[in-house]
């Protein structure tokens, strides 16, 4: 690895790291921050939920205007959105309202942090695609083992100081996420190529609802397998998104308590940085393809067994089956659009995957899921998740057989 690569790869962890800290505030205690707020299960999942619809709308917008830009890159676009997550949180801790104002300030919390994490895979993949081979696992896993060293640090801290603790946790490491973003050497691509895709496709473009649906269906229509594999990304992620979203409440059924939700975030993160790290190679000896329906399974079975858990022992056990989910389905999905789709084409990809996973997936998931946990319990909730990560293999074994038509 030259010292140039070395310089990037270095840079890009960091970027992780403190992102992905943040992101453990914004989604990971999110339930116990609202509830600490007077938030019920249905509200916290409207919530996100709502957060992570819109940015399945603004995700496609954003990447489609950076395309045609001559100013605004992908660099630009993550400091600005990270500037505005943080000045929604710090008006989140210094407004006591938690009414409406508390309800509309952590949905574009929760809109922009979900937006910014498919950006953060684009900035990778385009300076790979220059020559410069950063370890895109690497710094996705670098990023999930702070997550989990602070998922314990965390946990510990809401156990004695309370959940208000959270917020300037937030707010520190964003300002650190945004510096660090700031000092990666970024290029962007050359636009000519998508600015006269653009000229060619004015008519679509300029109907602003319609624009990532019609250039969608390009996208759909070239490459048949991309929407059995956004389907399964969703169904995968709903169940995901559900599961993590009201994880207190599961690590409560089985005897647990917000210490013990800090060490299952911690075991579940920290699994992930071995296994990413590793993805690139893994990729080229089982193929991106059957590597994400592998992950498909696992997310299944971790289900499965969180619902069978009596004690926390059992709990932890599932937690580690992440080695095989989250940590293999999340790097490999964007290695997936990488290697699959043109040069033209992958920048809208990324944003596509991003959208359908923490977006679409995210959103559904947390909606459905509160409304499940205040109805049926904890344990449907569970089950539920299963059957959808189940129901996301299914699909992803469509998508390998429309690879080569």
């Amino acid at each position: 690895m030259s010292n140039e690569t070395k310089k990037y790869q270095i840079i890009y962890i960091f970027m992780h790291i403190f992102f992905w800290i943040s992101y453990l505030i914004s989604w990971g205690y999110t339930a116990v921050y609202l509830s600490h707020r007077g938030q019920s299960s249905t509200t916290i999942g409207l919530i996100t939920g709502i957060g992570a619809i819109i940015s399945v709308i603004v995700q496609p917008l954003l990447i489609s205007y950076i395309e045609r830009s001559l100013w605004l890159d992908i660099k630009k676009l993550i400091i600005g959105l990270k500037i505005l997550a943080l000045t929604f949180a710090v008006m989140i801790h210094l407004i006591p309202s938690n009414g409406i104002i508390l309800i509309l300030l952590f949905t574009l919390v929760c809109m922009l942090d979900v937006s910014i994490t498919s950006m953060y895979n684009s900035i990778c993949m385009d300076t790979v695609n220059r020559g410069i081979n950063i370890n895109f696992g690497l710094g996705r896993g670098s990023g999930s083992l702070f997550y989990a060293i602070s998922s314990i640090v965390f946990g510990y801290l809401v156990k004695d100081f309370g959940p208000a603790v959270l917020m300037p946790l937030y707010i520190s490491f964003s300002i650190l996420a945004i510096v660090a973003v700031i000092v990666f050497p970024y290029v962007k691509p050359a636009a000519s190529t998508s600015r006269d895709n653009f000229k060619a496709n004015s008519h679509e473009n300029n109907e602003n609802s319609d624009l990532n649906i019609k250039k969608g269906n390009g996208l759909f229509s070239r490459y048949p397998f991309l929407m059995p594999f956004l389907i399964a990304t969703v169904l995968i992620f709903m169940g995901h998104s559900m599961f993590n979203m009201f994880l207190i409440k599961v690590i409560e059924r089985a005897g647990g308590d917000s210490s013990s939700m800090g060490i299952a975030l911690a075991i579940a993160a920290g699994t992930e940085l071995p296994v990413m790290t590793i993805t690139a190679k893994l990729s080229k000896k089982l193929t991106t393809t059957r590597l994400l329906m592998i992950s498909a399974l696992f997310f299944t079975f971790k289900m499965l067994l969180s619902f069978f858990a009596s004690n926390m022992a059992i709990l932890f056990i599932a937690q580690f089956m992440q080695c095989g989910a989250f940590a293999v389905y999340t790097p490999v999905a964007v290695y997936y659009i990488n290697e699959k789709l043109d040069e033209k084409d992958k920048a809208m990809g990324q944003s596509l995957n991003g959208a359908f996973s923490l977006g679409l997936g995210g959103a559904v998931g947390n909606i459905i899921g509160g409304v499940i946990v205040d109805c049926f319990g904890v344990p449907a909730m569970i089950l539920f998740s299963a059957g959808l990560s189940f129901a996301g293999f299914i699909s992803l074994i469509i998508a390998s057989k429309k690879e080569n038509q």
